[in-house]
């Protein structure tokens, strides 16, 4: 999501840049209010920021000071830089793009989810990270994507959820179990287990050294010491498989359609079966196929190379 505070952080920097690079008649203004406020130029002020309240300049010129000290601006050997506090080292104004003022602010306030502090008490300090970029490992099943995400975040409307919020819906899950929470849902429930034990036999075989499939692996997936000994395949089939559970769930609650564990392994095998090999097209190089292979075929477990056309094993 855009940051429009921080956008407009960027584009007032451009001003400084303008200031640098190419003065013009819209200095002298900037220079009336800076000495009437101030009694000194605006080249001192963008110096030193944090010797001037931003509060006594006219709006404009209050936003363009506090932007500057938004992206860490000061002077350095008698020029005027950004980023005095990024890591990478501050650069020059005159080279500074907006994108880059932009990307510098997002990298100085990092935005931190409501989902590390709520599941924080249940599973620690997971790596979140990590979390997010095994959502986006297979890039094409976008509607796989966009419910792990939910998943993640913990915002998918489960009854437990919807009640929360005041809705009368009933509570138990389609198993009977009395309460269709997020942790029942997609790992206790004995329809998402089905797909959990024909994974879980799947990756045993593929590496002995794996971790057990716990809720924390079916919420968030394998954390990067985990992904050393786990293929990337496996993290793909624990998200279609949440999703195909979301799916037969509200199957279920809006049409009256009986879950059935078979239905979700023949479509968990038929949806895997359709975009694994679509996915192994933008492997071009042999160095990427065989990264392909050892990755989202597990070396032969789920799938191999025939005739120059990856064939799915299920």
């Amino acid at each position: 999501m855009v940051s429009p505070r921080f956008k407009v952080d960027a584009l007032l920097v451009q001003w400084i840049r303008r200031f640098v690079c190419s003065p013009s008649s819209w200095v002298s203004l900037m220079t009336f209010w800076f000495f009437d406020r101030f009694g000194a130029n605006p080249h001192f002020v963008f110096s030193f920021p944090s010797l001037f309240p931003s509060h006594r300049l006219p709006p404009f010129y209050a936003a363009l000071l506090n932007a500057w000290k938004a992206v860490g601006g000061v002077s350095s050997n008698g020029s005027l830089v950004v980023g005095i506090l990024d890591p990478n080292g501050p650069s020059s104004v005159a080279s500074t793009s907006c994108k880059a003022c932009y990307e510098l602010l997002l990298s100085l306030n990092p935005c931190v989810p409501h989902c590390v502090e709520k599941f924080r008490p249940s599973f620690g300090d997971l790596e979140w990270p990590c979390i997010w970029r095994s959502l986006f490992l297979m890039p094409l099943d976008r509607q796989v994507i966009d419910l792990n995400w939910k998943v993640a975040h913990g915002v998918v409307y489960t009854a437990e959820r919807l009640r929360s919020f005041g809705y009368d819906v009933p509570e138990a899950c389609f198993c009977g179990y009395h309460t269709e929470s997020l942790k029942h849902l997609f790992f206790s429930c004995p329809l998402v287990q089905s797909g959990i034990a024909w994974i879980h036999s799947l990756l045993f075989v593929s590496s002995p050294l794996s971790p057990s499939l716990t809720v924390r692996h079916l919420l968030f997936g394998f954390s990067s010491d985990e992904f050393l000994c786990v293929p990337r395949v496996f993290s793909y089939l624990l998200n279609v498989c949440k999703y195909l559970i979301w799916i037969q769930r509200n199957d279920f609650r809006f049409r009256a359609v009986p879950p059935s564990a078979l239905r979700l392994l023949a479509v968990l095998k038929s949806r895997s079966a359709f975009y694994l090999p679509l996915f192994f097209k933008r492997f071009i190089s042999q160095r990427r196929r065989r990264f392909f292979l050892r990755q989202w075929g597990s070396n032969g477990v789920v799938g191999s190379l025939h005739g120059g056309v990856f064939k799915v094993h299920f």
